[in-house]
């Protein structure tokens, strides 16, 4: 039944020059945040990656693929769960559930060679989060 949960709620994922901008840039934001030395811990389950599609928002998919990582990652010992929001709702909605801001970063700080902001999205996007929560 959870393999069936985490199959119906995976998105397919072209390996694009986006993608590659986008895990450069949470792996940026993971290592700011320091998670080994704030948490005390050697490791931790990561969800890198998540699309919604827009006719499935607003129904609690972020909550139940968390839900499912969380029961893969207790019992084998995982002290800790560690998200990326990369936009404000994904982000309000991992906090309401539990997890907690522990770093952001505003995409107007995250620039290229020139100085230019590499992501421009709308309000109120504007910052990537790292979120947190104990398992």
């Amino acid at each position: 039944m959870l393999h069936l949960l985490l199959m119906s709620f995976l998105c397919r994922i072209s390996c694009t020059a986006a993608l590659g901008r986008s895990r450069k840039l949470i792996a940026k934001v993971e290592r700011e945040a320091n998670i080994f030395e704030r948490f005390g811990v050697s490791s931790y389950l990561s969800l890198l990656v998540i699309s919604v599609h827009s006719s499935m928002r607003q129904s609690c998919v972020l909550l139940i693929l968390s839900s499912c990582l969380f029961k893969l990652g207790r019992p084998r010992g995982l002290p800790l769960f560690i998200g990326s929001g990369t936009n404000h709702y994904s982000s309000r909605s991992a906090m309401k559930v539990g997890c907690e801001c522990i770093h952001a970063l505003a995409y107007a700080d995250y620039t290229d060679e020139q100085g230019r902001p590499i992501y421009n999205p709308p309000a109120p996007n504007t910052h990537i989060r790292i979120l947190a929560s104990k398992m």
